[in-house]
């Protein structure tokens, strides 16, 4: 199936916005277990780093003039501090009211994750930025 781009947009800004419900701004967190099956199913229950987004946590969704899906990037670049040493290896994105949204992989930078970061290895006290995340649908 093959979805316009305008239809792309409007389904990514529909996902992106499900971030900014609730009473609290949106997050993301990153855990030291593997991904599991679906994001319905419970939450590892190894949690490292939780990332507090912004009040309004994405831009409005655009086609990536580059490739055949639309793109919504972060309004800032949030940051959190690591709990505890760890590999990272998933995330999950909730809403302000602690509802999963979805979620995927972490992986060192160029290892194909979901989330790549510079390193997935961490330590206690460590800062994680989020500086250029971008959730992408695609249209072709």
């Amino acid at each position: 199936m093959r979805s316009t781009i305008a239809l792309s947009n409007t389904l990514l800004n529909a996902i992106t916005a499900a971030v900014d419900a609730g009473v609290a701004p949106g997050y993301i967190v990153l855990y030291a277990g593997g991904m599991t099956t679906t994001p319905d199913d419970p939450a590892p229950t190894n949690p490292r780093c939780t990332i507090t987004f912004a009040a309004t946590a994405f831009n409005a969704a655009a086609q990536d003039a580059a490739n055949p899906w639309s793109i919504a990037t972060l309004t800032n670049a949030p940051s959190g501090t690591v709990t505890q040493d760890a590999t990272l290896k998933s995330f999950r994105v909730f809403d302000g009211d602690n509802n999963t949204l979805w979620h995927g992989t972490v992986t060192a930078t160029g290892q194909g994750g979901d989330l790549e970061l510079s390193t997935a290895a961490v330590t206690n006290g460590q800062t994680i930025t989020l500086d250029n995340f971008t959730v992408r649908h695609g249209h072709v």
